[in-house]
Protein backbone atom coordinates (compact mmCIF):
# COMPACT_ATOMS: atom_id res chain seq x y z
CA UNK A 1 0.00 0.00 0.00
CA UNK A 2 2.83 2.39 0.84
CA UNK A 3 4.44 1.78 -2.54
CA UNK A 4 1.14 2.55 -4.25
CA UNK A 5 0.80 5.77 -2.26
CA UNK A 6 4.41 6.73 -2.98
CA UNK A 7 3.87 6.23 -6.73
CA UNK A 8 0.77 8.40 -6.65
CA UNK A 9 2.61 11.07 -4.71
CA UNK A 10 5.50 11.13 -7.19
CA UNK A 11 2.97 11.89 -9.88
CA UNK A 12 0.72 14.21 -7.92
CA UNK A 13 3.24 16.33 -6.03
CA UNK A 14 4.66 18.09 -9.11
CA UNK A 15 1.08 18.71 -10.25
CA UNK A 16 0.16 19.97 -6.81
CA UNK A 17 3.15 22.30 -6.77
CA UNK A 18 2.06 23.74 -10.11
CA UNK A 19 -1.51 24.10 -8.87
CA UNK A 20 -0.29 25.77 -5.69
CA UNK A 21 1.58 28.40 -7.68
CA UNK A 22 -1.32 28.84 -10.07
CA UNK A 23 -3.78 29.47 -7.28
CA UNK A 24 -1.86 32.50 -6.11
CA UNK A 25 -0.99 33.93 -9.49
CA UNK A 26 -2.19 37.52 -9.52
CA UNK A 27 -3.58 37.47 -5.96
CA UNK A 28 -1.87 37.76 -2.58
CA UNK A 29 -0.46 34.57 -1.11
CA UNK A 30 -1.55 35.67 2.36
CA UNK A 31 -4.79 37.20 3.56
CA UNK A 32 -5.51 38.76 6.89
CA UNK A 33 -8.18 37.25 9.12
CA UNK A 34 -10.54 40.14 9.67
CA UNK A 35 -12.10 39.13 12.98
CA UNK A 36 -12.00 42.40 15.00
CA UNK A 37 -11.09 40.48 18.14
CA UNK A 38 -7.65 39.65 16.78
CA UNK A 39 -7.01 42.28 14.10
CA UNK A 40 -4.49 44.29 16.12
CA UNK A 41 -3.14 41.66 18.51
CA UNK A 42 0.44 40.51 18.77
CA UNK A 43 0.40 36.73 18.38
CA UNK A 44 3.41 35.06 19.98
CA UNK A 45 2.46 31.40 19.50
CA UNK A 46 0.16 29.22 17.40
CA UNK A 47 -0.74 25.55 17.49
CA UNK A 48 -3.60 23.31 16.43
CA UNK A 49 -5.15 19.86 16.82
CA UNK A 50 -7.10 18.18 14.03
CA UNK A 51 -9.36 16.63 16.66
CA UNK A 52 -9.87 17.30 20.35
CA UNK A 53 -12.17 15.88 23.05
CA UNK A 54 -13.87 19.27 23.41
CA UNK A 55 -13.62 20.20 19.71
CA UNK A 56 -14.30 17.18 17.45
CA UNK A 57 -13.69 19.17 14.27
CA UNK A 58 -10.37 20.51 15.48
CA UNK A 59 -9.12 23.66 17.13
CA UNK A 60 -6.64 26.46 16.48
CA UNK A 61 -5.06 27.97 19.59
CA UNK A 62 -3.10 31.22 19.72
CA UNK A 63 -1.11 32.79 22.52
CA UNK A 64 -0.98 36.58 22.50
CA UNK A 65 0.95 39.36 24.18
CA UNK A 66 -1.06 40.59 27.18
CA UNK A 67 -4.35 39.23 25.84
CA UNK A 68 -4.08 35.61 26.91
CA UNK A 69 -5.31 32.72 24.75
CA UNK A 70 -7.68 32.92 21.79
CA UNK A 71 -9.16 29.96 19.92
CA UNK A 72 -10.99 29.19 16.69
CA UNK A 73 -12.72 26.14 15.27
CA UNK A 74 -12.78 27.39 11.69
CA UNK A 75 -9.87 29.84 11.48
CA UNK A 76 -12.28 32.69 10.77
CA UNK A 77 -14.11 33.43 14.02
CA UNK A 78 -12.03 33.67 17.18
CA UNK A 79 -12.97 33.85 20.88
CA UNK A 80 -11.14 34.53 24.11
CA UNK A 81 -10.23 31.38 26.01
CA UNK A 82 -8.89 32.70 29.29
CA UNK A 83 -5.61 33.84 30.82
CA UNK A 84 -6.59 37.44 30.08
CA UNK A 85 -3.80 40.04 30.44
CA UNK A 86 -1.09 37.38 30.21
CA UNK A 87 1.49 36.88 27.47
CA UNK A 88 1.70 33.32 26.12
CA UNK A 89 4.95 32.73 24.22
CA UNK A 90 4.71 29.00 23.51
CA UNK A 91 2.01 26.31 23.39
CA UNK A 92 1.59 22.58 22.76
CA UNK A 93 -1.32 20.13 22.62
CA UNK A 94 -1.03 16.53 23.74
CA UNK A 95 -2.07 13.97 21.12
CA UNK A 96 -2.88 11.54 23.95
CA UNK A 97 -5.72 13.38 25.67
CA UNK A 98 -5.94 16.85 24.15
CA UNK A 99 -4.39 18.61 27.13
CA UNK A 100 -3.29 22.12 26.17
CA UNK A 101 -0.12 23.53 27.70
CA UNK A 102 0.64 27.26 27.59
CA UNK A 103 3.91 28.84 28.61
CA UNK A 104 4.03 32.42 29.79
CA UNK A 105 6.61 34.73 28.26
CA UNK A 106 6.91 37.87 26.17
CA UNK A 107 9.04 36.59 23.33
CA UNK A 108 12.18 38.09 24.84
CA UNK A 109 15.59 36.44 24.99
CA UNK A 110 16.05 33.81 27.67
CA UNK A 111 18.74 34.48 30.21
CA UNK A 112 17.79 38.16 30.35
CA UNK A 113 15.75 39.51 33.26
CA UNK A 114 12.79 41.85 33.26
CA UNK A 115 9.98 39.28 32.96
CA UNK A 116 7.83 37.80 35.72
CA UNK A 117 4.98 35.38 35.04
CA UNK A 118 3.34 32.21 36.37
CA UNK A 119 5.17 29.65 34.25
CA UNK A 120 3.17 26.79 32.70
CA UNK A 121 -0.63 26.59 32.47
CA UNK A 122 -2.69 23.48 31.69
CA UNK A 123 -6.20 23.19 30.28
CA UNK A 124 -8.40 20.27 29.23
CA UNK A 125 -11.06 22.38 27.53
CA UNK A 126 -9.33 25.60 26.35
CA UNK A 127 -11.33 27.51 28.92
CA UNK A 128 -10.25 26.63 32.46
CA UNK A 129 -6.56 26.89 33.24
CA UNK A 130 -4.40 25.62 36.10
CA UNK A 131 -0.86 26.69 36.95
CA UNK A 132 1.36 23.58 36.99
CA UNK A 133 4.86 24.42 38.20
CA UNK A 134 5.51 22.19 41.22
CA UNK A 135 9.19 21.25 41.29
CA UNK A 136 10.33 23.82 38.73
CA UNK A 137 13.33 26.05 39.27
CA UNK A 138 12.35 29.73 39.01
CA UNK A 139 8.99 29.03 37.29
CA UNK A 140 8.11 32.73 37.04
CA UNK A 141 10.69 33.36 34.33
CA UNK A 142 10.21 33.10 30.55
CA UNK A 143 9.00 29.82 29.06
CA UNK A 144 11.03 29.29 25.90
CA UNK A 145 9.64 25.98 24.59
CA UNK A 146 7.11 23.20 25.27
CA UNK A 147 6.95 19.76 23.62
CA UNK A 148 4.76 16.72 24.31
CA UNK A 149 5.65 13.17 23.27
CA UNK A 150 3.36 10.30 22.24
CA UNK A 151 3.03 9.15 25.86
CA UNK A 152 1.85 12.55 27.05
CA UNK A 153 5.14 13.39 28.79
CA UNK A 154 5.91 17.10 28.65
CA UNK A 155 9.27 18.85 28.28
CA UNK A 156 9.87 22.54 28.68
CA UNK A 157 12.50 25.23 29.08
CA UNK A 158 12.04 27.86 31.78
CA UNK A 159 14.55 30.60 31.04
CA UNK A 160 16.86 27.95 29.61
CA UNK A 161 16.43 25.37 32.39
CA UNK A 162 15.28 22.00 31.08
CA UNK A 163 12.34 20.33 32.86
CA UNK A 164 10.20 17.21 32.36
CA UNK A 165 6.94 15.82 33.74
CA UNK A 166 5.22 12.46 33.35
CA UNK A 167 2.01 13.39 35.18
CA UNK A 168 0.60 16.30 33.14
CA UNK A 169 2.59 18.89 35.03
CA UNK A 170 1.66 17.94 38.59
CA UNK A 171 5.34 17.37 39.35
CA UNK A 172 8.38 18.51 37.36
CA UNK A 173 11.97 17.34 37.36
CA UNK A 174 14.85 19.63 36.48
CA UNK A 175 17.23 17.90 34.06
CA UNK A 176 20.59 19.47 34.75
CA UNK A 177 23.26 18.47 32.22
CA UNK A 178 26.30 20.74 31.79
CA UNK A 179 26.56 19.64 28.15
CA UNK A 180 23.09 21.06 27.43
CA UNK A 181 23.25 24.44 29.23
CA UNK A 182 20.54 26.92 28.12
CA UNK A 183 17.72 25.17 26.22
CA UNK A 184 16.10 27.38 23.59
CA UNK A 185 14.12 24.91 21.42
CA UNK A 186 12.62 21.40 21.85
CA UNK A 187 11.03 18.96 19.39
CA UNK A 188 9.96 15.33 19.62
CA UNK A 189 11.71 13.08 17.13
CA UNK A 190 11.72 9.44 16.10
CA UNK A 191 10.81 6.91 18.81
CA UNK A 192 10.04 9.86 21.10
CA UNK A 193 13.70 10.82 21.32
CA UNK A 194 14.06 14.55 21.89
CA UNK A 195 15.73 17.06 19.59
CA UNK A 196 17.01 19.92 21.71
CA UNK A 197 18.61 23.21 20.72
CA UNK A 198 20.79 24.81 23.37
CA UNK A 199 23.68 27.20 23.81
CA UNK A 200 26.33 28.33 26.24
CA UNK A 201 28.42 31.44 26.54
CA UNK A 202 29.96 31.02 23.07
CA UNK A 203 28.81 27.77 21.48
CA UNK A 204 25.42 26.46 20.39
CA UNK A 205 24.39 22.79 20.15
CA UNK A 206 21.84 20.53 18.50
CA UNK A 207 21.40 17.38 20.60
CA UNK A 208 19.42 14.15 20.40
CA UNK A 209 18.34 13.03 23.85
CA UNK A 210 16.74 9.83 25.12
CA UNK A 211 12.95 9.88 25.45
CA UNK A 212 13.19 10.85 29.13
CA UNK A 213 15.67 13.62 28.33
CA UNK A 214 18.37 12.36 30.68
CA UNK A 215 20.92 10.92 28.21
CA UNK A 216 22.65 12.52 25.21
CA UNK A 217 22.62 10.16 22.21
CA UNK A 218 24.15 12.55 19.67
CA UNK A 219 25.39 16.14 19.87
CA UNK A 220 26.36 18.56 17.10
CA UNK A 221 28.27 21.76 17.85
CA UNK A 222 27.18 24.69 15.71
CA UNK A 223 30.12 25.87 13.60
CA UNK A 224 29.66 29.61 14.15
CA UNK A 225 30.37 31.21 17.51
CA UNK A 226 27.47 32.83 19.40
CA UNK A 227 24.78 31.07 17.33
CA UNK A 228 21.61 29.99 19.14
CA UNK A 229 18.97 27.49 17.93
CA UNK A 230 15.66 29.34 17.78
CA UNK A 231 13.37 26.92 15.88
CA UNK A 232 13.16 23.15 15.44
CA UNK A 233 10.92 21.05 13.20
CA UNK A 234 10.62 17.30 12.71
CA UNK A 235 9.24 17.13 9.17
CA UNK A 236 7.00 14.05 8.71
CA UNK A 237 6.71 14.57 4.94
CA UNK A 238 10.43 14.41 4.14
CA UNK A 239 11.62 12.49 7.21
CA UNK A 240 14.01 15.34 7.99
CA UNK A 241 14.77 17.50 11.00
CA UNK A 242 15.30 21.24 10.52
CA UNK A 243 16.92 23.77 12.83
CA UNK A 244 16.67 27.54 12.43
CA UNK A 245 19.15 29.76 14.20
CA UNK A 246 19.52 33.20 15.66
CA UNK A 247 22.94 34.22 14.38
CA UNK A 248 25.32 37.11 14.86
CA UNK A 249 25.21 39.75 12.17
CA UNK A 250 27.18 39.11 8.98
CA UNK A 251 27.23 35.35 9.58
CA UNK A 252 25.62 33.50 6.68
CA UNK A 253 24.56 30.13 8.11
CA UNK A 254 21.17 30.23 9.83
CA UNK A 255 19.64 26.88 8.84
CA UNK A 256 20.70 23.28 9.36
CA UNK A 257 19.06 19.99 8.46
CA UNK A 258 19.45 16.34 9.34
CA UNK A 259 18.54 13.28 7.28
CA UNK A 260 19.21 10.80 10.08
CA UNK A 261 16.95 12.03 12.91
CA UNK A 262 19.56 14.40 14.30
CA UNK A 263 22.63 12.16 14.40
CA UNK A 264 24.41 14.39 11.88
CA UNK A 265 23.65 17.84 10.53
CA UNK A 266 24.43 19.84 7.43
CA UNK A 267 22.89 22.77 5.63
CA UNK A 268 21.38 20.52 2.97
CA UNK A 269 18.49 18.23 3.87
CA UNK A 270 19.00 16.24 0.66
CA UNK A 271 22.16 14.60 1.98
CA UNK A 272 22.96 12.92 5.25
CA UNK A 273 26.52 14.10 5.49
CA UNK A 274 27.71 16.86 7.81
CA UNK A 275 28.63 20.04 6.06
CA UNK A 276 28.01 23.74 6.12
CA UNK A 277 26.77 25.70 3.13
CA UNK A 278 25.20 29.13 3.11
CA UNK A 279 21.45 28.75 2.41
CA UNK A 280 20.64 30.42 -0.88
CA UNK A 281 18.07 33.17 -0.40
CA UNK A 282 17.80 32.99 3.40
CA UNK A 283 20.33 35.49 4.69
CA UNK A 284 18.58 36.82 7.79
CA UNK A 285 19.77 36.80 11.40
CA UNK A 286 16.78 35.22 13.16
CA UNK A 287 14.56 32.33 12.06
CA UNK A 288 11.57 32.48 14.37
CA UNK A 289 9.65 29.41 13.20
CA UNK A 290 9.79 26.54 10.70
CA UNK A 291 6.73 24.60 9.52
CA UNK A 292 6.17 21.99 6.80
CA UNK A 293 3.17 21.48 4.54
CA UNK A 294 1.87 18.24 2.99
CA UNK A 295 3.18 19.53 -0.37
CA UNK A 296 6.64 18.73 0.92
CA UNK A 297 7.62 22.41 1.01
CA UNK A 298 9.03 24.11 4.08
CA UNK A 299 8.03 27.57 5.32
CA UNK A 300 10.44 29.68 7.38
CA UNK A 301 9.39 32.75 9.32
CA UNK A 302 12.21 35.27 9.42
CA UNK A 303 11.98 37.68 12.33
CA UNK A 304 13.44 41.17 12.60
CA UNK A 305 12.66 41.92 8.96
CA UNK A 306 9.35 43.50 8.03
CA UNK A 307 9.77 43.60 4.28
CA UNK A 308 10.36 39.91 3.57
CA UNK A 309 9.15 37.93 6.57
CA UNK A 310 8.27 34.59 4.92
CA UNK A 311 10.38 32.27 2.79
CA UNK A 312 9.62 28.90 1.22
CA UNK A 313 11.89 26.03 0.20
CA UNK A 314 10.95 23.12 -2.06
CA UNK A 315 14.24 21.24 -1.72
CA UNK A 316 14.66 20.71 2.00
CA UNK A 317 16.18 24.06 2.79
CA UNK A 318 18.93 24.27 0.18
CA UNK A 319 17.36 27.14 -1.76
CA UNK A 320 14.66 29.58 -0.68
CA UNK A 321 12.27 32.01 -2.33
CA UNK A 322 10.26 34.91 -0.94
CA UNK A 323 6.61 34.13 -0.27
CA UNK A 324 5.48 37.26 1.55
CA UNK A 325 2.98 38.77 -0.87
CA UNK A 326 0.03 40.09 1.10
CA UNK A 327 1.87 40.13 4.41
CA UNK A 328 4.69 42.57 3.68
CA UNK A 329 5.56 45.14 6.32
CA UNK A 330 4.79 42.77 9.17
CA UNK A 331 7.03 41.10 11.71
CA UNK A 332 5.98 37.44 11.91
CA UNK A 333 6.38 35.55 15.16
CA UNK A 334 4.52 32.22 15.02
CA UNK A 335 3.03 29.67 12.62
CA UNK A 336 1.09 26.43 12.44
CA UNK A 337 -0.17 24.22 9.59
CA UNK A 338 -3.58 22.53 9.55
CA UNK A 339 -4.34 19.20 7.92
CA UNK A 340 -5.38 20.71 4.59
CA UNK A 341 -2.04 22.49 4.24
CA UNK A 342 -3.25 25.96 5.26
CA UNK A 343 -0.58 27.95 7.09
CA UNK A 344 -1.60 30.41 9.81
CA UNK A 345 0.95 33.01 10.95
CA UNK A 346 0.89 35.40 13.87
CA UNK A 347 2.29 38.92 13.62
CA UNK A 348 3.50 41.77 15.76
CA UNK A 349 0.44 43.98 16.33
CA UNK A 350 -1.45 42.94 13.20
CA UNK A 351 -3.24 39.75 14.16
CA UNK A 352 -3.24 36.53 12.14
CA UNK A 353 -2.86 35.81 8.42
CA UNK A 354 -3.52 32.59 6.54
CA UNK A 355 -2.11 31.23 3.31
CA UNK A 356 -4.26 31.25 0.19
CA UNK A 357 -2.60 28.31 -1.51
CA UNK A 358 -4.24 25.23 0.05
CA UNK A 359 -3.42 21.59 -0.53
CA UNK A 360 -5.48 20.10 -3.39
CA UNK A 361 -8.24 17.81 -2.09
CA UNK A 362 -6.92 14.77 -3.93
CA UNK A 363 -3.64 14.97 -2.03
CA UNK A 364 -5.11 15.53 1.43
CA UNK A 365 -5.76 11.79 1.81
CA UNK A 366 -2.12 10.78 1.34
CA UNK A 367 1.09 11.08 3.30
CA UNK A 368 4.64 11.08 1.98
CA UNK A 369 5.55 7.92 3.88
Amino acid sequence: MKCHVARRLRVLLPIAWTLGIGLVHGIPMWEKIEDPLISDLTVLSLTHASSHPSFPDGILVAGTRQNGVIISEDGVTWTHAGLDSTSIATMAISSVDGTIYAGEGDGGVIGIGGFTGQGIYRSDDASNWTVVTNGMLNPTERVAAIAVNSLGDVFTSINGRFHATTDRGENWTNIDDPQIEFVSAIAVGEDDNLIVGSYGLVTGYLSVLSRDGTSILHQFMLPQAFDRPSALLVDPYRNKVYAGLTVSLNKPINFHASSDTGASWGQSASIGEPGVVEPEGLSYPWIAEIVARPFGDVIALVNRTMEDPIHRSADGGVTWELKSEGIENNIVLAATVTGDGTVYVGTEGNGIYKSTYALPTELSHFSAE
